[in-house]
């Protein structure tokens, strides 16, 4: 009996050290693209790599995962909780920040990248952990996506340097932001069951591989690594992974999710990032490099985290 127990102990130890190899690898992989980026800072233009990003990668990217996806009322509770969490985040940081003493645009700043989470890890890593079921899960959380992104440029750009031009800013930005329209059309497409298959699939795919080695690689061209680390960006990271944590524990304590989808929001809640923000704020007229040091911050202590662990 010691024996059996032994080694359900053992393969118990292997899996867990398998799996924050595979963690370690994946946010290795994107500090190795945001040191490429940094590197080549001076040889590339950052502007135009995101308006790729903007205008062609990401809504290939929205139109292909969300076209794909099953939504069952049950699961609805995943992208209500995504969006409940930014915008209590969103209020946060505007509030905390004018008192604070912080500037116009590094609030603006905040604003518009904290609520925002690396996707594309996120999924990797839910599927990792907990399989298809996973990642379904994971994809309808940042379905959230849908309400925080207007909601957060809606917000972001009464900080922005643009501001006497702050109505037509939310109109280029929101209604007719081609990431926005994409996710209107993603949704058609899930209510009426479009699927995307054959060439046409495959040539998206191809759009869509280019996602993380660009943003990865455009965020690092803009890193400055003497302003990477200061009160801001430790504050608005702190209230950006302890607020959604305890909201979370609240629910499972209250009996409303279970342990798995436990752990699975609390991964999503350390998880990077995303690159939306610093795409954006480059858009809207905010501190690109700083919030290029927050996703890069976001990274470094996601890595450091999962190593403690």
């Amino acid at each position: 009996m010691q024996s059996y127990t032994d080694s359900l102990r053992s393969e118990a130890q292997i899996k867990f050290i398998k799996i924050c190899d595979y963690i370690n690898y994946i946010v290795l992989e994107l500090i190795f693209l945001l040191f490429i980026g940094y590197v080549i800072k001076n040889h590339i233009d950052v502007k135009t790599i995101f308006n790729i990003l903007f205008y062609l990668v990401i809504p290939s990217a929205i139109i292909l995962q969300f076209s794909d996806i099953s939504i069952t009322p049950d699961l609805v509770l995943f992208p209500l909780l995504y969006i409940i969490s930014g915008l209590l985040i969103i209020h946060i940081i505007e509030f905390l920040g004018k008192r604070g003493g912080f500037n116009r645009v590094q609030i603006g700043t905040g604003i518009i990248t904290i609520p925002i989470i690396n996707a594309g890890a996120l999924y990797s890593i839910s599927y990792y952990f907990f399989g298809a079921e996973g990642l379904v899960k994971s994809t309808l959380y940042t379905i959230g996506y849908i309400f925080l992104i207007p909601y957060s440029i809606f917000r972001a750009s009464n900080y922005s340097v643009h501001y006497s031009n702050r109505e037509d800013l939310i109109i280029g930005q929101t209604i007719k932001s081609p990431i926005i329209i994409s996710i209107i059309i993603a949704i058609l497409m899930n209510y009426l069951d479009i699927k995307i298959e054959g060439i046409f699939r495959d040539m998206i795919d191809m759009v869509v591989d280019m996602l993380v080695p660009l943003s990865m690689m455009s965020i690092g061209a803009t890193i400055n690594l003497s302003t990477t680390v200061n009160r801001f960006i430790l504050s608005v990271l702190a209230i950006r992974t302890i607020l959604p944590a305890f909201i979370i524990i609240l629910l499972y304590n209250l009996h409303l999710i279970e342990y798995n989808d436990l752990k699975l929001l609390i991964i999503a809640t350390l998880s990077p990032l995303g690159f939306f923000g610093p795409m954006i704020s480059n858009r809207i007229g905010l501190d690109v490099e700083l919030s290029s040091n927050l996703v890069f911050v976001s990274i470094i202590l996601f890595l450091i985290i999962f190593i403690w662990i």
